[in-house]
């Protein structure tokens, strides 16, 4: 998305949730540290056959808590919104409180609110709350996404109606149409968010019938085979354009300068990628808009735990990417979903709040898990590395 009508867009509230972590500089210092919160998920549901041995997850403590007196809500009302909407109400909140603006907005200001959360599991729970039978997930094509945030989501986070409010179809769409409507000027804040709670085994199961499953609890990145571990996590941004920004003198994390987005999945393989479609995106990006791919220091990936899906994003970015003069390449390469899991619907955002805290403290943390990587990004002539220390960004770049 760039034409002569477009803005820079400004990031000036964070708030994150995920597996040990509450904020984001508990978040930050976690990715420093290298370290993961992934444990046994048996105590949230028993898992039959063979994906019951890698009843893995980075499960956050406590998802079923929710002050629902604060946001005004009965509660009985409460008790029947789904857990991710209740975690979303409450992510949307901080951030705006980080950004400075909870509460009531100043006079004239439009809020557009714009979720990214679907769930799976969620379809396939009966009106008792009991998981229907494994024999339910024998064919691949049955789970649905299906949206978690219903009309009444606007009125549980801001008493100023907001502007716009939509529930999109992926994390990537739902900050394309943030930024969207902050260019349009349909909003003068937005809010973008995403949560996600394992409420039943279905990704598990879906993730061993495709062989993806980790079932030692270990998730691997740039698919080294069975590596997938699900992740819990709740995650919101606030946007706002970039000159009033400045102008308002909000603290701005970081920039978005340039966003574009594509409906990436290859329907003839679970949790695949098109090969083709990243190719198209990247050069949207990059291309579209004028970014020297070479002045790239750090770049957060899907980090997929199939090796088809890692083959055909590290393809599509070599396309982009130049190769380095001589052997020495220059471009670091990392997911967010090693130290914290595969989150549906909110991993993305979870790799938008790592890198801008990337460039904020300009250090790139330590990849883990890819020690047996089938797709190894620093082979001779790539420009991409994985760096296994803490690795500084000069000051020239």
């Amino acid at each position: 998305m760039q034409d002569s009508a477009w803005t820079n867009i400004a990031i000036v509230g964070i708030s994150v949730r995920a597996a040990g972590t509450d904020n984001l500089r508990e978040f930050w210092e976690k990715l420093l540290a290298a370290d993961d919160d992934i444990s046994d998920a048996s105590y949230r549901f028993a898992v039959d056959g063979e994906a019951g041995r890698g009843c893995f997850a980075a499960a956050m403590p406590n998802t079923d808590s929710f002050d629902f007196d604060f946001f005004g809500i009965a509660k009985e009302q409460a008790a029947a919104l789904c857990p991710q909407q209740r975690l979303l109400v409450t992510a949307s909140w901080r951030a705006l409180e980080d950004a400075g603006y909870a509460g009531e907005l100043p006079c004239g200001t439009r809020l557009g609110l714009f979720s990214g959360s679907v769930s799976w599991d969620r379809s396939i729970l009966d009106g008792a709350g009991a998981v229907l039978p494994a024999t339910t997930y024998g064919d691949l094509r049955i789970p649905v996404s299906i949206p978690v945030i219903d009309e009444n989501f606007p009125h549980f986070v801001s008493s100023s109606f907001p502007a716009p409010f939509e529930v999109a179809e992926s994390t990537g769409a739902a900050i394309y149409a943030g930024c969207r409507s902050l260019v349009s000027r349909r909003c003068d804040l937005a809010v973008v968010g995403a949560s996600y709670v394992c409420r039943t085994p279905l990704l598990h199961y879906l993730a061993d019938a495709a062989g993806t499953l980790a079932h030692d609890g270990v998730c691997r990145v740039f698919g080294n085979g069975a590596g997938l571990v699900p992740g819990e996590a709740a995650v919101a941004l606030v946007l706002k354009r970039c000159e009033e920004a400045v102008t308002d003198h909000d603290y701005v994390y970081g920039e978005i300068r340039a966003i574009d987005v594509r409906t990436t999945a290859c329907r003839s393989q679970f949790y695949a990628p098109s090969a083709d479609i990243q190719r198209e995106l990247l050069h949207s990006v990059y291309g579209t808009n004028h970014i020297d791919p070479t002045a790239v220091r750090y770049l957060e990936t899907t980090g997929n735990c199939c090796h088809g899906a890692a083959a055909a994003e590290f393809d599509a970015a070599h396309t982009v990417f130049p190769r380095p003069m001589g052997d020495r390449p220059y471009c670091a390469v990392g997911s967010v979903k090693a130290n914290f899991g595969d989150s549906p619907g909110v991993s993305d955002f979870l790799a938008v709040a790592k890198a801008v805290m990337v460039l904020r403290h300009r250090q790139i943390p330590p990849m883990i898990n890819v020690r047996e990587a089938a797709v190894t990004p620093g082979q001779p002539g790539s420009p991409f590395f994985v760096n296994s220390a803490i690795a500084a960004i000069p000051d020239s770049d």
